[in-house]
């Protein structure tokens, strides 16, 4: 995604930005934050969509502040527990009861099969 909007780069354009299309180093040295993860399509989303509305509203355009921002925002409702926290709260929204869960469990358990489960919690 490019600084300037959310269109696509292509072509000489790409060519000129991204030589050979291996980014180690940004500009100015530092190291570059490779988007590769699908996990990450929505804070790309946000990156863009604030880079774009500001770029259009006030010209005034500091990609590094954007970066951050966002970022911090991503790790605390990862990782700081906001996300967590809502969901709990309003687990209806998110999930739905299976009227077979408990007779599947209670099967297995009945037939001496062990089960577990695994989070990412």
């Amino acid at each position: 995604v490019s600084t300037q909007s959310t269109g696509k780069i292509e072509g000489e354009e790409l060519d000129q930005l991204y030589p050979g299309r291996r980014m180690f180093f940004g500009r100015n040295g530092s190291h570059v934050k490779q988007n590769v993860d699908i996990f990450q399509l929505p804070q790309l989303a946000a990156w863009a969509a604030v880079l774009a509305y500001l770029a259009s509203t006030s010209g005034d355009v500091h990609p590094n502040i954007v970066f951050e921002d966002i970022n911090k925002i991503t790790y605390d409702i990862h990782v700081g527990g906001m996300l967590h926290g809502h969901i709990m709260d309003n687990i209806g929204d998110y999930l739905e009861p299976n009227p077979r869960l408990e007779g599947m469990l209670k099967m297995m358990r009945d037939t001496g099969k062990q089960t577990f489960i695994l989070t990412n919690r």
